[in-house]
């Protein structure tokens, strides 16, 4: 962004840089960091949160970074924050609510979990930036919502897919011209991939078998175009999308042409981000403005689809498992078929059968006891509710 590089500049001359802590000390909390450090004056990551103290220690020394105070209190981290020092600690809810952090960057992949620290964020004055579109996908305008009544920035990422997208949908309007699709090109798309299939994968780039899953089978993609779908209004033309697979992009209006849905769509075609995210932080912070966010009410949801022939009282697995995968559709059609997001899958108990390629749905499982994700959702239906 134009506008970012100058706002940041100015800060690291007054010696007033933006402060940011991150949750999750993973692979993208990692590279954010490090990007962060090495690349970006003008931001300063004051504090990384995880749930292992040493993990998070590991992320600040790839940087470079040594003699990093732990902090169990939020008051000892707004000390170490004014003493010029970084901190890790094992409590998310340290960073959420400390005096000093101006912004939460989200990176942990988690949905249950991840809800907790934005809701604590947003209490506390803190502007969040989201690097996962899982949680953004399944309980983004509720998040929204409480970001908004706190007077806070609630925005998925630059870099990201959706993130990328609404950035060009952004200047394409402001350029006077009208987008009717918008998505994503994916390279591999198999919705029956498993952690099993792609552990060799996985192993040899040093990830997760289960994210490496959620990537080849389509569930990551559908997740990431309902943030964008509820960020523009645009929906499905169909469950799952058409995603043909073209030998150029420029093919892709002659097969739309007689495919478009009015107020836009999201799709995507077949073929061929933490470097970005300071810029999300930077535009949350000093200009207020939201990379991607939700714009109201959901409009696409990520629904659960069998993966294979589910029996009753198995257990559901969750993203990038082995019982299923997630399709997007269209949120009133979500609504009406009682779909389970694929969000709030995981740990459900099958009740009953269900086959190969079958939408879940809520009368399919029964859920985990007293979990916040389902309040969200509930709360989310209840304060978005229109006829269905």
């Amino acid at each position: 962004m134009i506008l970012v590089d100058k706002a940041l500049a100015e800060r690291q001359a007054q010696g007033k840089p933006v402060r940011v802590a991150i949750v999750g000390a993973g692979y993208s909390g990692r590279n954010i960091a490090y990007q962060i450090i090495h690349s970006v004056p003008g931001l300063r990551p004051v504090a990384i949160a995880n749930r292992s103290l040493a993990a998070a220690r590991d992320a600040y020394a790839a940087a470079g970074i040594a003699g990093v105070r732990s902090v169990d209190t939020p008051n000892a981290l707004a000390q170490s924050i004014r003493d010029g020092a970084f901190a890790v600690t094992d409590d998310a809810s340290v960073v959420c609510e400390a005096d000093g952090v101006d912004a939460i960057i989200e990176a942990t992949g988690t949905i249950e979990f991840a809800a907790g620290v934005v809701l604590r964020a947003v209490e506390h004055g803190k502007h969040v930036i989201l690097m996962n579109v899982e949680l953004d996908a399944t309980l983004g305008p509720i998040l929204k919502a409480h970001a908004d009544r706190a007077g806070v920035v609630y925005s998925n990422s630059d870099g990201d897919e959706p993130g990328v997208a609404m950035n060009m949908l952004r200047f394409v309007r402001s350029i006077g011209l009208t987008p009717v699709v918008a998505g994503n090109l994916k390279g591999l798309y198999d919705p029956y991939r498993t952690p099993e299939t792609q552990r060799g994968f996985a192993e040899a780039n040093r990830q997760k078998p289960a994210t490496m899953t959620s990537f080849a089978d389509g569930t990551k993609l559908s997740m990431e175009l309902t943030v964008l779908a509820n960020a523009t209004g645009f929906g499905v033309a169909k469950r799952g999308m058409y995603g043909p697979a073209l030998t150029h992009v420029n093919e892709s209006g002659r097969f739309f042409w007689d495919k478009l849905r009015d107020g836009g769509m999201v799709d995507f075609l077949v073929g061929v981000p933490q470097l970005e995210i300071p810029l999300t932080v930077a535009r949350a912070v000093l200009f207020r403005d939201a990379t991607v966010a939700p714009r109201g009410g959901p409009v696409c949801d990520a629904v659960t689809i069998a993966k294979r022939d589910l029996r009753p009282g198995e257990t559901l697995d969750g993203l990038g498992g082995f019982t299923c995968y997630a399709l997007i559709d269209n949120y009133d059609v979500s609504r009406r078929a009682h779909a389970l997001p694929m969000g709030v899958s995981e740990g459900c108990l099958v009740r009953r059968p269900v086959a190969k390629d079958a939408l879940v749905t809520y009368e399919d499982v029964d859920l985990p006891a007293n979990r916040l994700c389902d309040k969200l959702r509930q709360e989310q239906h209840d304060q978005f509710a229109r006829p269905v």
